[in-house]
C-alpha cells in the first residue's frame, strides 16, 4: 500500500494538476509543496534533515540579480520573484514526497519516473484516439488549452496535468533518460528496455517532437564502450528498429484515423527534401532574430516576462534563452543556468563514487540546454526528488558502513 501511496503522490507532485473543484491556478506540486512546508515546520524544527537550507542559498544569487533588474526598471513584472518562491516550496514539496513515500533510492525513483512517464504517454495517446478519454480528462481536470481547442484537437495528445505539449515531450525524454539509466545498472531486461523505449518514441511525437531529443540518452550506452559493448550492440539494433517504424508506422496510424501531419512532419520533409526541418522548427529560428536593442536590455534586461497588452510571452518570442535574457539579461540568464548546474552539482555530491549516476545528471543537464534553445520549462523540481533520495541513500549507506566497522 505504501508503493501506492507514494506513486499517486508522486503522479501528483509531477503532473502538476488543476482539478475542476480547486481554485484559481492552485495545482497539486503547489498543494504538495505548501503541505511539506507544514510538514518540516513540525516535524523537524530545528534540523535540516534534506539541507533544504543549502538549496535555497543555490538560488540565492539569481533571485537578488533578478530584484535588482525589477528595480532598475520602473515598468517591471514580478514573475522571477514568482518563480524563486515556487522553486522553495517545490523543494519542501519534493523532500515530502520523499519522506512519507516508500522512495529511498535513486533506482526506485526513476523507476517510478519510468511508470509515471508511461503511464501518462499511455493516456495521452488514448485521448487522441478515443473521444471519451478527453471528456474524462476535462471532467477531472481544468482544460488549460481551452482558447486553442480547434487547433490542438485531432493531433496532439495530452494528458493530465502538464504532460502535454512542449512539456509533455520533455517528460518522455526524461523518461527515456531515467530507462535507459536503469537498463545501464541492469535493473531491467534488454527486450523490456527496447520495447519501452520504442514505445515511447513513437506514441511521444504525437505530444511533441521534443521527446526526440530522449534518443541522446543512448549515449550513456557507450560509457565504458568495452565493458558495455552487448548495449552497445543492442543500440545499433534499436536504431535499425526506429528507422523501420519511422517508415511504416506513419501509414498504420493513419489507416487508424490519426492526424499524423503534425508528428512526422519532420521524417515527411526529410523524405521529400533530404533535409530535417518543420514549421515548429522554422518559426523557432525566426524568433532567435528578436534581440535586445539596447545595452541595458542586454546586461540587465527589462524585467519583463509576459506582453500585457497583447498578450504571450514579451517580444513575442517563444525561446527559453531569450525569455531569461529579455528579464534579467546576460547576467540574469548566466546565474539561471548556473542555479540548474548547482543543482546537478548538489546531486553528484551526494555519492562522489557512482560514475554512472554523474554521466546520467549531467546529460541531463546537457538535454536542459538544448530545451531552452526551443522553449522555457521548469523541470528543477525533478532534480529536488533526485537530491533529496540520494541524500537518505548515502545516509544509509554511511550507517551500514558505521555498522559494519563496528562489527
Amino acid at each position: 500500500m505504501s508503493y501506492i501511496t507514494g506513486f499517486l503522490l508522486l503522479f501528483l507532485y509531477i503532473s502538476n494538476i488543476q482539478f475542476v473543484f480547486l481554485p484559481d491556478k492552485i495545482r497539486t506540486r503547489l498543494i504538495i509543496g505548501v503541505v511539506g512546508a507544514i510538514f518540516y515546520m513540525f516535524k523537524y524544527i530545528g534540523k535540516d534533515t534534506y539541507q533544504i537550507r543549502a538549496l535555497i542559498m543555490t538560488i540565492m544569487p539569481l533571485a537578488l540579480w533578478m530584484g535588482f533588474s525589477i528595480v532598475c526598471n520602473t515598468d517591471s513584472q514580478f514573475w522571477f520573484i514568482q518563480y524563486v518562491i515556487m522553486q522553495i516550496i517545490y523543494m519542501f514539496g519534493a523532500a515530502f514526497v520523499i519522506d512519507v513515500s516508500s522512495i529511498k533510492a535513486r533506482d526506485t525513483l526513476l523507476f517510478y519516473i519510468v511508470c509515471y512517464v508511461i503511464i501518462q504517454d499511455a493516456i495521452a495517446f488514448a485521448n487522441l484516439m478515443t473521444p471519451a478519454v478527453s471528456t474524462i480528462l476535462n471532467y477531472v481536470q481544468v482544460d488549460q488549452f481551452a482558447e486553442e481547442k480547434t487547433f490542438l484537437k485531432g493531433f496532439r495528445a495530452m494528458a493530465f496535468g502538464e504532460f502535454a505539449l512542449f512539456g509533455g515531450g520533455i517528460w518522455i525524454a526524461i523518461g527515456e533518460l531515467a530507462l535507459t539509466q536503469l537498463y545501464k545498472k541492469n535493473r531491467i531486461h534488454i527486450y523490456l528496455y527496447m520495447g519501452l523505449f520504442m514505445f515511447l518514441f513513437v506514441t511521444g511525437l504525437y505530444v511533441a517532437r521534443t521527446s526526440l531529443t530522449g534518443l541522446l540518452s543512448l549515449f550513456l550506452l557507450l560509457t565504458p564502450f568495452r565493458k558495455n559493448l552487448k548495449k552497445v550492440i543492442g543500440w545499433g539494433v534499436m536504431a535499425v528498429f526506429i528507422m523501420l517504424i519511422i517508415q511504416t508506422q506513419e501509414n498504420y496510424f493513419a489507416s487508424l484515423g490519426l492526424q499524423t501531419n503534425y508528428a512526422f512532419e519532420i521524417f515527411d520533409n526529410y523524405r521529400s527534401t533530404g533535409e530535417f526541418h518543420s514549421n515548429s522548427y522554422e518559426g523557432t529560428k525566426e524568433m532567435w532574430r528578436t534581440l535586445p536593442e539596447t545595452v541595458g536590455t542586454w546586461v540587465m534586461g527589462d524585467a519583463k516576462y509576459v506582453d500585457d497588452a497583447r498578450g504571450g510571452y514579451y517580444m513575442h518570442v517563444d525561446v527559453g534563452y531569450l525569455r531569461v535574457l529579455f528579464y534579467g539579461g546576460l547576467v540574469g540568464l548566466f546565474l539561471y543556468l548556473f542555479y540548474i548546474f548547482k543543482l546537478c552539482k548538489a546531486f553528484c555530491s551526494r555519492d562522489q563514487s557512482d560514475k554512472n549516476y554523474k554521466n546520467f545528471i549531467w546529460l541531463y543537464y546537457i538535454l536542459v540546454l538544448i530545451w531552452m534553445w526551443k522553449g522555457h520549462n521548469d523541470t528543477n523540481f525533478f532534480l529536488f526528488l533526485l537530491i533529496f533520495t540520494s541524500t537518505i541513500e548515502y545516509k544509509q549507506r554511511i550507517v551500514g558502513m558505521k555498522q559494519l566497522t563496528k562489527a
